[in-house]
């Protein structure tokens, strides 16, 4: 029998030739009325396919073409749990890469390389993510963890009005870190507080959110030498008054002086701390001076703040 046969006959009969193989140059005739079926694995370029269907060209980087004459061209999958056709796929719309799930387009990669999850027009980014849900945009998870196990999330939407939330999950529960508000405020721990006018962001401790807190000074009217205590305000009433700064200070600790009685003799002793980082006493040599000292290091020692 010979190998050229009519393309009509073969897929009539539905078998290949004598040698297992089916060739252009062994098909002639009319173009097929039904499609043809095929057993086993198919070759393009290749006699020993093992794959279904195995493309090759030793010259050409790209073996396969896929083209449609409508707007987007896209090769769909399916599996055994795939809902219907065109629920999955990829391809191009232009010259953008085009991924699809469930249905819809689900990220695109622009020909400038931009590359947007639930977002189609990049133009202020290289990663654009916008969530199909009310639902956090990234989730980092470590190593070896179970599907939905604890992480931290960031929130650029939703419950945070626009805000971003760095967000911790634990045991099935989401607690909220740190929120950058909208309006450039920021807040800390599991409420939504941006402090008061005037206040300062104070440590609580390993393992404790940070508080706002007021900063007051307490004012102290002093007429006699006196060894000054952090974050208080002392008045020198009266002439040759010495101020002893606190001893064993802690970093930002401050003290605040005004000389109120238009002398030029009182003295403010360092207690064994640098003052700018000289290891000498200040004597308020100007008449209603007004001095504000905050403790830097051991080696700077009181700072004018």
């Amino acid at each position: 029998m010979s190998k050229a046969r009519d393309l009509a006959d073969f897929v009539s009969d539905g078998s290949p030739l004598s040698d297992g193989t089916i060739s252009v140059s062994e098909v002639s005739g009319a173009a097929p009325t039904a499609s043809p079926s095929f057993t086993g694995n198919v070759g393009v370029g290749t006699a020993s396919p093992d794959r279904s269907l195995e493309v090759y060209d030793a010259s050409k980087q790209a073996v396969m073409r896929v083209e449609s004459g409508q707007g987007t061209a896209y090769i769909d999958f399916k599996t055994s749990g795939t809902t219907a056709d065109f629920k999955v796929g990829l391809g191009a719309i232009n010259d953008d890469a085009y991924f699809r799930a469930g249905g819809s387009e689900r990220m695109r990669i622009d020909s400038n390389g931009r590359v947007g999850i639930g977002v189609t027009s990049m133009n202020d980014a290289a990663l654009e993510v916008q969530p199909v849900t009310d639902i956090p945009q990234i989730k980092l998870t470590q190593n070896n963890v179970a599907d939905g196990g604890d992480g931290w999330k960031f929130h650029a939407s939703g419950p945070t009005g626009g805000n971003l939330a760095i967000i911790r999950e634990a045991s099935g529960s989401d607690y909220e870190r740190m929120r950058f508000h909208i309006n450039g405020g920021v807040s800390f721990g599991n409420t939504v507080d941006y402090g008061q006018t005037g206040e300062v962001l104070v440590s609580n401790g390993q393992n404790a959110s940070p508080t706002w807190q007021a900063v007051s000074f307490t004012t102290n009217v002093i007429t006699t030498n006196t060894t000054a205590t952090a974050n208080n305000h002392y008045y020198l009433n009266g002439s040759a008054i010495t101020l002893t700064l606190p001893a064993s200070p802690s970093v930002g600790d401050e003290v605040r002086i005004s000389e109120v009685a238009g002398n030029t003799d009182c003295i403010i002793a360092r207690n064994g701390s640098n003052i700018m980082s000289a290891a000498d006493d200040i004597t308020i040599d100007s008449a209603y001076a007004v001095i504000y000292l905050r403790y830097v290091d051991a080696t700077i020692g009181w700072a004018f703040s």
